[in-house]
């Protein structure tokens, strides 16, 4: 049987995952003279509360925006749009947009999507100051994001040191548990939530909140059956979870006696990875290839080609793939099909050719079943029935 590593996750240096988009001014301007589109400059994910909002540029003068924004860890409402970037207003003007609310099973597999409206019109507008970049949202449709502010840094507060200064404390007050996460996070889109685990419960959620001043999160919590039962409380930001805190609680006679104690895992980032998983991985038992790149923003990039050729054209499957500390692995729910032409060599060019995006599933890390010195990842897509796919890496 073959052994996952999880030692990694946590003995790894605790580095920031997110890029800072570039202050912009009058750059914006220099680099639609030199070629480059001017969004460059504001690439980057933003985040308030439970929305994050992730920007890209589309070509020489476009952007393309998607909104995530989380009722819970397994279903999200989705926006997809693009449009001209104006550089002397420093605004994105779309008519496309399409909103979907999105749901996940237990297993982070796609279950349903729900097209809620299409050909949406609104805008976004990026404003510098001396900290960092906002990004507001004007929605025409809905008006969801009206006076919020998304933003690309924690005010005041160092990126990696915030992501790392959570400190948790717990009261009990006649048989309920109140946990408390402290200091209060902003930005980023990432927030605390409670994962109610389904049948088996001792405990069941009171109320919980993220708008108490000075917490990132305050939850209460009642006994509904005698026993030993985990609290689990996790930051993510609807696509992945980061880190989580587990309490042990006792419950007796319906009501919470003590917390005995708990655990936290910590956030393993990208950057934290790329040592190992950046380059070719190669299929242990067929002709597939993995190709793993560090994202610019968060996550890797990764691209599966399946190594056939056939009429001087390769199939790659296409997703950018983040470490969720629940799963232990690399998850992705934007598996995409792509067609590529083989030009020379090893070299290609992608022509989309059937763009799905909504493909889902997990790379595990591992080792090798006879060296457990030699790394080995395990591949499985939710769409396949092969199971777990070896990949070793290229000398």
């Amino acid at each position: 049987m073959k052994k996952l590593i999880t030692a990694i996750a946590m003995s790894v240096v605790m580095t920031a995952g997110m890029m800072t988009p570039v202050m912009a001014g009058e750059a914006a301007a220099q680099t639609e003279e030199d070629g480059q589109n001017p969004v460059m400059n504001y690439i980057g994910t933003y985040g308030k509360d439970r929305c994050t909002i992730e920007v890209t540029a589309d070509g020489s003068e476009d952007a393309s925006v998607l909104v995530t924004w989380s009722s819970s860890a397994w279903e999200h409402n989705e926006w997809q749009m693009s449009g001209p970037f104006d550089y002397e207003t420093r605004t994105i003007t779309y008519e496309n947009a399409t909103e979907k609310t999105v749901t996940f099973n237990d297993d982070g597999e796609l279950e349903d999507e729900k097209v809620i409206y299409e050909n949406g019109k609104g805008s976004f507008t990026f404003d510098d100051n001396e900290e960092g970049t906002v990004l507001t949202w004007n929605d025409e449709e809905e008006h969801v994001a009206d006076d919020m502010e998304f933003t690309n840094y924690l005010p005041g507060v160092d990126v990696q040191d915030n992501l790392m200064a959570f400190e948790s404390s717990t009261s009990l007050e006649d048989g309920i548990l109140t946990v408390s996460i402290s200091p209060e996070a902003a930005g980023g889109g990432f927030y605390w939530s409670y994962v109610d685990e389904g049948d088996g419960k001792k405990v069941e959620l009171v109320t919980d909140t993220t708008d108490e001043e000075g917490y990132a999160y305050v939850g209460s919590f009642r006994g509904i059956e005698d026993g030993d039962d985990v609290i689990r409380l996790v930051f993510g930001n609807g696509v992945y979870v980061q880190q989580y805190r587990d309490f042990n609680v006792t419950v007796k006679d319906g009501e919470i006696t003590e917390c005995t104690g708990g655990s936290a895992f910590l956030p393993t980032l990208s950057d934290d990875l790329a040592d190992v998983l950046e380059g070719t991985w190669t299929e242990a038992d067929g002709n597939r290839s993995m190709n793993i790149e560090l994202n610019a923003v968060d996550g890797f990039d990764v691209t599966v080609s399946d190594g056939s050729g056939k009429d001087g054209k390769t199939e790659l499957y296409a997703f950018t793939a983040y470490y969720d500390a629940i799963a232990e692995g690399l998850i992705y729910r934007d598996g995409t099909t792509v067609e590529a032409e083989i030009t020379a060599g090893d070299e290609t060019e992608a022509e989309v050719f059937e763009k799905t995006g909504d493909g889902s599933g997990i790379i595990m890390i591992g080792t090798m079943e006879d060296n457990d010195d030699e790394i080995e990842l395990h591949w499985q897509d939710a769409s396949s029935d092969e199971g777990l796919i070896g990949f070793v890496k290229e000398a």
